[in-house]
């Protein structure tokens, strides 16, 4: 015969809210649906692979804020992102998106879960938020316990900008005017554009930063900055060489088109003979900086007599 001890009636309430707590585990497997399923903007347009999707979560947002419709435009300040997916448009299955996360310390434990969806080669931007109120709840890191989460888009659903499973649509993107969307870092940018495998055995000829792999002259670092495909020969967003005039002399200038939430460092440089470059605040200054465009200007005058100079832009990593 077993004796039970009798529990004090606030641990029988412990007890119930771990009972209805999400279960944890490492790794979060979130998709949206595989078969039978239809996406589109909000102009009816089915969604191609210019599209991303980000899980995680809003941090250290003033206490009883959350993301709504009315406040877009302060969603970027507070969002963390743990996973990055690139969009599969339809072919063999359905188009969706599609990705594991490994749970690091990255997001709180017990914060609520978000998958947001977004289009930056869209110029007003179309966003799509979507959460699950009941399951998508950070997973603690615990080494011990293999449970995956498995957050998917289904009935239970909730979108908060866009709408889920309606109108014919698994999902259904919103226009989002005078917002910013996540911040991209290198390494995401690279899991959206090549495969776990391309990352990790193909470095040097297809998925590094100085690897090239559609033969166009630009590096991936190039087209990460430039918010250029690196799988398609394009030759768009190039800088544009210029002219200005300042108290009656004049100045070449360099203008750079840039992705405004790109994590990149932009750096105008000037030289004589294409081997030594001057970045210095003495030879080369940022003239102007738009959210999606950088003008660089040499300060030395146009016919001074000195050498001819060269204006280029050089992009690193932070």
């Amino acid at each position: 015969m077993i004796s039970l001890l009798p529990l004090p009636r606030c641990w029988w309430a412990l007890l119930l809210a771990l009972a209805i707590l999400p279960v944890s585990g490492t790794a979060i497997q979130w998709n949206s649906a595989l078969f039978g399923t239809t996406d589109a903007d909000s102009n009816g347009t089915p969604l191609n692979d210019s599209w991303s999707f980000y899980l995680g979560a809003f941090v250290n947002a003033p206490g009883g804020w959350s993301p709504g419709p009315s406040n877009t435009h302060e969603w970027h300040a507070y969002w963390v992102t743990a996973d990055v997916s690139g969009y599969f448009p339809p072919g063999v299955t359905a188009g969706r998106f599609s990705s594991r996360h490994e749970v690091s310390g990255l997001i709180p434990i017990f914060s609520q879960g978000f998958i947001w969806g977004t289009n930056r080669a869209c110029p007003n931007g179309e966003w799509i938020l979507m959460t699950n109120p009941s399951l998508w709840y950070w997973p603690q890191q615990n080494d011990l316990d293999p449970t995956t989460s498995f957050w998917e888009v289904d009935g239970d659903t909730v979108a908060i900008v866009g709408a889920v499973q309606q109108g014919g649509f698994q999902m259904q993107t919103a226009a989002v005017l005078n917002s910013l969307p996540p911040l991209l870092s290198g390494e995401n940018w690279r899991e959206i554009h090549f495969t776990p495998s391309e990352i990790q055995d193909e470095e040097a000829t297809v998925s590094g930063w100085m690897a090239d792999p559609n033969r166009n002259g630009r590096s991936n670092l190039l087209e990460f900055a430039y918010n250029t495909d690196p799988r398609v020969a394009q030759f768009v967003n190039q800088p544009a060489g210029g002219m200005m005039e300042v108290e009656g002399n004049k100045h070449l200038t360099l203008t750079v088109a840039k992705d405004p939430n790109v994590a990149i460092i932009y750096t105008g440089e000037v030289g004589s003979d294409l081997q030594t470059w001057f970045s210095d605040s003495g030879n080369v200054v940022l003239e102007s900086a738009a959210p999606k465009e950088l003008v660089f200007r040499d300060l030395t005058p146009v016919g001074s007599g000195l050498p001819c100079h060269v204006l280029r832009v050089r992009v690193s990593l932070p």
